[in-house]
């Protein structure tokens, strides 16, 4: 046997041993599926979530409004006096005023972060939560595989592997326990 006609060979075993593998093993495949935002909506920690962060959203930005009336005021209060100061005192207030409104822009793009950043790392908690409980859920229940999905991500699914209850229950249940 020539070297082309054992690589051809060897090439039509792989692929006949790979074909056997896949149609004899497929079958033994548990599969399920979550609805993702069905649990993001309904997820207890996930309503706590939306609150912590629009709490902390609302706190932040009334010392935002705060700054920005005190530093409207002394805008007003400049030119209502504007016209009896001297240039040099016209100079300082406005270098004053200019610092000031500098140093509000600069918090209000710091506060703008750090709530993105605060939002971002409690959704990221949640979600590691949520990932967590399914991944204990599949082992327990014997699920090969549990997809997650949202609209027009799984074309076809029976009911009877939509898991999304089941997830739920546990989640929230795991919540009321832990609050």
């Amino acid at each position: 046997m020539n070297t082309k006609s054992l690589m051809i060979s060897v090439i039509v075993m792989v692929l006949i041993l790979t074909g056997y593998h896949f149609f004899f093993n497929a079958r033994s495949y548990s599969l399920a599926y979550v609805d993702s935002s069905r649990l993001m909506t309904e997820y207890k920690g996930m309503e706590e979530v939306k609150k912590t962060n629009e709490a902390r959203a609302k706190t932040w930005q009334s010392n935002v409004d705060t700054l920005a009336l005190e530093l409207q005021n002394d805008i007003k209060k400049y030119e209502k006096e504007r016209g009896q100061m001297s240039e040099r005192e016209k100079k300082t207030t406005e270098e004053l005023i200019g610092r000031k409104q500098q140093q509000f822009m600069q918090y209000k793009e710091v506060t703008k972060n750090k709530a993105s950043e605060e939002e971002q790392k409690i959704t990221n908690e949640a979600l590691a939560k949520v990932n967590s409980v399914i991944t204990e859920f599949g082992k327990k229940n014997g699920y090969t595989f549990v997809f997650g999905t949202t609209s027009g991500n799984i074309v076809y699914a029976s009911e009877a592997v939509n898991v999304t209850d089941r997830v739920l229950e546990v989640l929230n249940i795991q919540y009321e326990q832990n609050k």
